[in-house]
Parts: structure tokens; C-alpha cells; sequence
């Protein structure tokens, strides 16, 4: 039906049935339990007060309404990462350890005392399993339940989460059935849905609102530990003087902190609060960490429903054609930038990253040394070989070929422009420098990003002006009853 033979209504009253306050009060219900209750911030530092730790929940919620597909990753990054250290863990026949004391130990819920050092320093799940094998610390006598005791997260509070979004679902499909005009606010509420049926799977081991980490303590100085590690471990330290066991930053990680820090300068940021110690006094819960190959496909799924859901509203109607094109232009650039995001991020991660740092001889950590090469990464030397010895008599061309791959790190012009690399840390961390051809393509898909992100969630208010007559129709639930 087109929109000239439809008749539209405006605002709605709801003293007998479904009004527009109704609507907008059950999505925004529902849009906060997604994006607050099953958020799962890292422990603060030990002079952080409430305020603080509040701070740091509120920037993932933030972070959550922005782009819950940027929640999902986060979620999947810290569940592998926890998966891997049980796996290690039980292989050296530490079996009392959990995925809950993996996400404990990975948000900072174990200090490191040296009687050399006078600031603790948190550790990571991967640092703990390292002083442990190396005999530098005992393995921790915390048992889950320690843990559990430590976790204020409301149970009831994430029931009724599922619940929620559970009948939310139930009653989106109902009206489906029945034919009721279902409106953009509820599709869009219907994405956050989605995100947090994956948060709430990935999340369920690990704690929440924990206040204090947990002491462990070395049985050797940090003199000791750092001087029986090697070479790499007496290279200036940017976090903690442990980052040459698990230093890791992903592709999205490098890119997320780089906006972070352009948005302090310029103003402040609302998702990240930085860290202002040396050694770090915490772990910030927004670091996005290295997914498994199976984490990496059902981010993508998760990513992919997401960035589909758009289209459920596809031919719905519109207060305007222009709005309804609008729409249909930002459901597309969803569903491209979540293909097109997710193959970028996995092939940079895998491919132009290691590159950039190979080329300026930085360092691997023990627990980057320790990774195989990525299936991207073989493919893409097994090109540049191939590319290389079949071009090497086309002179100018093949130079701009090797280039756009990666291979050549030093040439002119603008090729040489976007293979340096950009860094605006704090403290210059040479790890947090990003390559400029990285940024830039990458700039360009979330900056369309979010215009049209900023579009969907502008047209979910402003589309309530007017409204079929069925938005406002309740669903007839005695239709769904067997008739005897």
C-alpha cells in the first residue's frame, strides 16, 4: 500500500489500548535492560570510588546504544581469550581453574605484590598462567565460589533482562501474524535484542561489579622475574612491566583507542576513561581483545542479524518517501558494513598489522611469538611470491601492485603516505601507532557508519509524528488459542 492511500495518525492516547506512550515506553525498557544490566565493566583501580566504577559502566552502556555490535565483539574477545587461558590452565593440570576465574583474572582481579616493586600490578589471566609455570608466584587458592562471593551483579536483574526481551520478541512475532504495523522503534529495540541474547552467552561466567581485586604475591623479587625472562623482557614497559608475556593489540583495538584519545583532545570521551598510572593500576574493560577462529564466525553471525534486522522494516510505511529511502539507504549500509567491517578487521588484523609492526621492528610478546601464523596471513605471503615474481619486469606497476598488498614498507608519494604509521598516544606507546592507510579506510566505514546509525535512531522518534492506524491495534492474543 502506498503512502498516499494510507491514513496516518499522530500522537496517541492509550487509555484503552496500545498508545504512542506505550510504544515508546516498552522500547525504551527494553532498550535499557540491553544496553545497562548486561554490561560487565572490569574491576577499577584501588583508588577508584563509585563514581568512577560507575563511569566505567556507563561508557560500555554508551558504547552499547552507539553500536551493539561493538558489545557483541568485546563479549566474544574476552570469552575466547577466557576459554584459552582454562584450556592452558587444564593442560598444565591446574583443573580447579574456570572460565570464571579466567574473566576474574582478565579484569584485573589478581594484584601482583614484589617486595621490590611498590605498586601492585594486575594481572591478566595469561600473566597469571605464566609466573605460575615459571614458579614466580603459587597457583591461586581463590575456588570459584570465592568469586562468586565477590560478584553484586543481581541475578534477578538479568532474569528479568531475558524475560523481557524473551516476550519482547514473542510479541514482535504476534503482531507479524496478525498484520499490525510493527514500527521502526521496535525493529531497532529488536536489534539490541538480539545483541543481548550473545552478551548475556558470552558474559554468564564472568563476574560483575566486583570493587577489589585479590592480592597474590611473588615469591621472588620482580628484579628476578623480569632479569629470567630475556631480552625482551628489559624493553620499556607502557601498562605494567609484565607486558612482554600477553602485549597484544587487535585491529579494532588499535582503532577504538586512536578515537578515544582524539576524542580527549578534542573534548572527552563518554565510553573510555584512561588509565593516568604507570604501571597500570587496572584493566579497562573496553579492550577488544583476539578472537578464536570460532569466536570470529559467530561475531560475525551475531554482526550479520544485527545489520539484517533493518530490513524487516524494508517496506513498512513512512510519514514520507524520503524517509522511507533514507531508510532503505541505511539498512543497506548496515548489512555492507557489517560484511565489509568484519572482512576489513580480520584481514587487517591478520595481514596489515603484523606488517606495520614486523616493519618497525617491534617486538612480540611471548603470547603473540607463541601464535601460528593466521590462514590470512599465508595466503597473503603465498600472493605477495607469487606477485612479485611475476611482475618484477613491469617496473612502476609492480611496485604499485606490491604496495597495495603490503609488501613493499618504503616507497614515495602518496603510497608511501599511507604506509606510515600514526600515533597520538599519550605516551607514544610505539604499540598503538596505526597505520595510516588502516585508519583512513577505516575512518571512512564508521564515519558512514554513523551517519546512518545516527538516522536509524533520529527516524525511530521522529517517525512516531504519524503512524498507520494498525501501530496502534493490540494483538489479539485469543486468536493463538486452539478453538474446541
Amino acid at each position: 500500500m502506498s503512502n498516499t492511500t494510507t491514513t496516518f495518525v499522530g500522537w496517541t492516547s492509550s487509555p484503552d489500548g496500545r498508545g504512542t506512550y506505550d510504544i515508546i515506553l516498552t522500547c525504551a525498557v527494553t532498550t535499557f535492560l540491553c544496553c545497562w544490566t548486561s554490561v560487565y565493566p572490569n574491576i577499577p583501580g584501588p583508588n577508584d570510588g563509585f563514581w568512577l566504577a560507575l563511569r566505567d559502566k556507563l561508557g560500555l552502556a554508551l558504547l552499547g546504544l552507539l553500536g551493539p555490535d561493538f558489545i557483541i565483539t568485546l563479549a566474544l574477545g574476552q570469552k575466547s581469550s577466557a576459554r584459552r587461558s582454562v584450556k592452558k590452565f587444564h593442560s598444565a593440570g591446574y583443573l580447579s581453574w574456570t572460565m570464571t576465574h579466567a574473566f576474574f583474572a582478565d579484569m584485573g582481579g589478581f594484584v601482583l605484590h614484589a617486595s621490590d616493586f611498590e605498586s601492585p600490578i594486575p594481572l591478566d589471566a595469561e600473566q597469571v598462567f605464566y609466573l605460575v609455570q615459571n614458579g614466580h608466584i603459587n597457583f591461586p587458592s581463590t575456588t570459584k565460589r570465592d568469586i562468586d562471593d565477590r560478584d553484586k551483579s543481581d541475578g534477578l536483574a538479568r532474569f528479568v533482562s531475558v524475560c523481557q526481551a524473551l516476550w519482547f520478541i514473542v510479541n514482535l512475532i504476534a503482531r507479524a501474524v496478525q498484520g499490525l504495523c510493527i514500527t521502526t522503534m521496535e525493529i531497532t529495540t529488536l536489534s539490541f535484542v538480539i545483541i543481548l541474547f550473545g552478551s548475556a552467552w558470552c558474559w554468564k561466567d564472568k563476574p560483575s561489579d566486583v570493587a577489589t581485586a585479590i592480592p597474590v604475591h611473588a615469591s621472588v623479587t620482580l628484579e628476578e622475574i623480569l632479569s629470567t625472562a630475556g631480552p625482551r623482557a628489559r624493553n620499556p614497559y607502557y601498562h605494567t612491566p609484565l607486558d612482554f608475556v600477553s602485549r597484544e593489540e587487535t585491529a579494532l583495538e588499535l582503532v577504538w583507542q586512536y578515537y578515544n584519545e582524539l576524542a580527549r583532545r578534542i573534548l572527552f570521551s563518554p565510553f573510555s576513561r584512561r588509565v593516568k598510572t604507570v604501571p597500570w593500576d587496572r584493566i579497562p574493560g573496553d579492550s577488544f581483545l583476539r578472537m578464536d577462529l570460532i569466536f570470529e564466525f559467530i561475531g560475525g553471525v551475531f554482526v550479520f542479524l544485527f545489520g539484517a534486522v533493518f530490513f524487516l522494516s524494508w517496506n513498512s510505511e513512512f510519514p514520507s518517501a524520503t524517509e522511507r529511502l533514507l531508510w532503505r539507504m541505511a539498512s543497506i549500509y548496515m548489512m555492507t558494513y557489517s560484511i565489509v567491517g568484519s572482512v576489513w578487521m580480520w584481514f587487517s588484523l591478520s595481514v596489515f598489522i603484523p606488517r606495520s609492526r614486523a616493519a618497525r621492528n617491534l617486538e612480540k610478546s611471548i603470547v603473540e611469538e607463541s601464535l601460528p601464523p593466521h590462514v590470512l596471513l599465508r595466503l597473503h605471503s603465498r600472493l605477495q611470491e607469487q606477485l612479485d615474481s611475476r611482475t618484477q619486469p613491469l617496473g612502476k606497476h609492480a611496485e604499485i601492485a606490491r604496495q597495495m598488498t603490503g609488501y613493499v614498507m618504503e616507497s614515495k608519494g602518496v603510497l608511501a603516505f599511507f604506509s606510515k604509521s600514526h600515533n597520538i598516544s599519550r605516551d607514544k606507546d610505539p604499540r598503538m601507532a596505526v597505520p595510516v592507510g588502516y585508519l583512513v579506510f577505516t575512518s571512512l566505514l564508521c564515519g558512514l557508519y554513523l551517519v546512518f546509525r545516527g538516522y536509524i535512531l533520529v527516524e525511530d522518534v521522529v517517525g512516531l509524528r504519524s503512524l498507520p492506524p494498525s501501530a496502534y491495534e493490540s494483538v489479539d492474543w485469543l486468536v493463538f488459542l486452539p478453538h474446541i
